[in-house]
């Protein structure tokens, strides 16, 4: 399983190719369902805002996410090193 964080159009053509590969994906933002042309291919979706590490990383664990990616959100890359570190502890959990 893989988390997307974002569902807008440039996110189509990853979901799908994550798909095709026999890959369960999820994508997350909160933009509304109607608005958000990767939510309608995605596997599963959920309306946690991208900017909510702490939920989403919560979420994350609950589902047993394998992998995340952000794709083409450039806006979100100052928030990598907050990622990083939940990542980090999320890989340490799931080693133990």
């Amino acid at each position: 399983k893989i988390l997307v964080l974002g569902s807008a159009s440039v996110h189509v053509k990853l979901i799908k190719a994550a798909q095709e590969m026999g890959i369960y994906t999820i994508t997350t933002d909160n933009v509304p369902y109607e608005d958000s042309p990767g939510k309608k291919i995605a596997d599963e979706y959920w309306n946690l805002n991208i900017y909510d590490v702490k939920e989403i990383v919560k979420k994350a664990k609950k589902e047993h996410i394998d992998g995340v990616i952000c794709g083409w959100l450039d806006r979100i890359f100052k928030f990598v090193t907050n990622w990083d570190c939940h990542v980090m502890e999320m890989k340490n959990n799931f080693l133990r």
